[in-house]
């Protein structure tokens, strides 16, 4: 007692293809399919027993992050700037507005996406439309992240928002005591948080 012993595990099959280095991975829901962004520009879709299913190509720089819809909608943000949105093996939308690395992409569970860039900035769309950009970090943010919550968070700055979903979403951003580097929204039951550097 007192002591826990670590297990070592090793890969059951290791998924090689990419031409450079993985920066990210994410599963779909079901766990039936792996997506992989890589410094190569591409993202590849695998299946659980380790088969590549297709290449994802139309980045033009490094992808840095992906993630999975609840419909099955695959984001990817790329050091070219852009947020592309993929069903199968189909970019259905090209997301354009940060003006640098978009370092950071997730999903809320009602279909709103999150990019987070290293031009400081946070952006918010409902489909291929930009619903509102948050600012507050001093550095780039590398993280963002939807947590499920109706939990209300004490806001100093309204956001007003004039998108399709108006009247739904009444928001504000919230800057955290100066020590901390995270910022929080409060989005319809939703809770966005997000990492900057130092």
């Amino acid at each position: 007692s007192g002591s826990t012993t670590m297990k070592k595990y090793n890969p059951a099959c290791p998924l090689r293809g990419h031409e450079r280095c993985v920066n990210c991975v994410a599963w779909t829901l079901d766990g039936a399919i792996l997506a992989s962004g890589s410094n190569d520009k591409s993202v590849k879709l695998w299946s659980k027993d380790g088969v590549l299913q297709c290449t994802l190509n139309g980045h033009s720089n490094v992808v840095f992050s992906v993630a999975w819809s609840v419909d099955g909608i695959l984001a990817s943000g790329s050091a070219d700037n852009s947020v592309k949105l993929w069903r199968g093996e189909s970019c259905i939308s090209t997301l354009t507005g940060h003006s640098h690395y978009v370092m950071s992409v997730a999903w809320s569970r009602d279909g709103l996406l999150a990019s987070g860039s290293a031009d400081k900035s946070i952006k918010l769309w409902d489909g291929d439309k930009l619903m509102c950009t948050l600012t507050g970090h001093e550095v780039g943010v590398m993280s963002v992240a939807f947590g499920p919550t109706w939990f209300a968070i004490v806001m100093q700055q309204e956001i007003s928002i004039s998108q399709s979903r108006a009247a739904k979403y009444q928001s504000r951003f919230a800057l955290l005591p100066e020590n901390c580097r995270s910022r929080i929204l409060t989005f319809l039951g939703s809770v966005l948080a997000s990492t900057s550097g130092h």
